[in-house]
């Protein structure tokens, strides 16, 4: 069974990667190219108009000098003005690909990538139980570009994997058994994530909240003085990287005005929050965050704790549900709530078997392509649905848990205390 699931696994790399080569990487090339010109007081404020439109007309410039790799002239034309919504630190990470040989950037980025899915899911598959045949399976199914949010992922070039493979990193350094300075590295690389994209940031707050309701102080001192300084860290880094901080307060002030108006879901835009209307982001991200504070708080007076990886997948299900932008490729951080809502558990058969056939469910939802095959359907608002309520779902699979075996943990109590005075006397 091992030597088929590493076949599998296999399999699906190689297919991924051919995949991949066939397309030019449209937002590697966004931030990656724009990385290297945000330094440069030629272009302003990269964030504003102005500042866009420059760099669009110097891409274009360098697409057409010689040498250049010809996907470089169909890139710039198809970025025309580039809409730069990733944060200052993300740039500075960026600069390490040089597009001026765009073929082998282009290649060292999609095999990060894929390492990076595969680091990540082997890390939550052990954290979460599975045997290392299961995690090898998991990377088979969700490494494959017929899975639809990795399928996009390997088409844009983004960077979902690499946030799943820093959060498995965050996990590996983590444990309640770890000692301060894995706690402190915990928090620090977590802290880099949160600066390179800020949709981890609710895994932030969970974490706080776990280790308050374990009253575990220590812990939670240490992992935020880590967060704290890759933070300072992170900021300066950037600023020297791109010779001034104004980029930090261009970069807030430039998302504080998008997200006012984010796309729609004709446009791609998969947020749940678009979909029921638009400016319901603050509520979602209240209501879930809720609910998943009460999942936290419940396990505990179960007289148990939620593991970190939980906690993640809670976290980034709230990122999910009530951010006010979800492209496709973003579903690729459901991966761990579905392996969370699939891990195998030594008792309660009956929940386990059903919360396993609810999130494969999702799974395949979400791969969208059986979707189009078997329902012939090819509208972006469905499929912004689908992915919508499988991600929900997942999250509401992975919140209840504690719920549903608290409830049967009471009811076995409440079998077990006599009713009478006569269960009372001896036989």
């Amino acid at each position: 069974m091992l030597a088929l699931a590493l076949a599998l696994a296999l399999c699906a790399l190689v297919a991924s990667w051919d995949y991949s080569g066939g397309f030019g990487g449209f937002d590697f090339y966004g931030q990656a190219s724009v990385a290297q010109l945000a330094d440069s007081p030629k272009f302003g404020n990269i964030y504003s108009e102005p500042g866009r439109i420059a760099i669009g007309e110097q891409l274009t410039l360098d697409a057409k000098a010689p040498g250049a790799d010809p996907r470089l002239s169909q890139l710039a034309a198809a970025h025309g003005a580039p809409l730069n919504t990733v944060t200052p630190f993300c740039f500075t990470a960026f600069r390490l690909f040089d597009v001026a040989d765009y073929g082998t950037a282009w290649n060292r980025y999609r095999m990060l990538l894929l390492l990076s899915m595969v680091v990540g899911i082997l890390i939550f598959t052990r954290r979460l139980g599975y045997s290392f045949t299961g995690g090898l399976i998991a990377v088979a199914l969700f490494s494959s570009q017929m899975f639809g949010p990795m399928g996009s992922l390997l088409r844009t070039g983004n960077v979902g994997s690499l946030q799943l493979g820093a959060l498995g990193l965050v996990l590996l350094l983590g444990g309640s058994r770890a000692g301060p300075a894995r706690q402190i590295s915990m928090g620090a690389l977590l802290g880099f994530a949160v600066l390179f994209k800020p949709t981890v940031a609710p895994i932030v707050v969970l974490l706080v909240v776990d280790r308050i309701a374990a009253r575990d102080t220590r812990r939670l001192r240490l992992e935020l003085t880590g967060a704290a300084a890759a933070g300072v860290f992170g900021v300066m880094a950037s600023g020297v990287a791109l010779r001034s901080l104004q980029p930090w307060k261009d970069w807030m002030a430039f998302l504080s005005q998008f997200l006012e108006h984010p796309p729609p879901a004709t446009h791609g835009n998969y947020a749940l929050s678009q979909l029921l209307g638009g400016g319901l982001a603050p509520v979602l991200a209240l209501v879930t965050l809720g609910v998943a504070v009460g999942s936290i708080w419940k396990a505990r007076r179960a007289g148990g704790r939620s593991s970190d990886a939980r906690l993640v997948a809670l976290g980034l299900g709230v990122a999910l549900i009530s951010g006010p932008l979800v492209w496709l490729h973003y579903y690729v951080l459901a991966v761990p709530l579905a392996l969370v809502a699939m891990a195998p558990a030594k008792s309660d058969a009956a929940w386990t078997i059903a919360r396993t056939v609810v999130a494969f469910a999702c799974v395949v939802a979400l791969a969208l392509r059986p979707i189009i095959v078997v329902f012939q359907v090819n509208e972006p608002t469905t499929f912004a649905w689908i992915a919508s309520l499988s991600g929900l779902v997942l999250f509401a699979t992975v919140a209840a848990e504690p719920f549903v075996i608290g409830r049967k943990v009471r009811s076995a109590d409440s079998a077990a205390v006599p009713k009478s005075r006569e269960e009372l006397a001896p036989g």
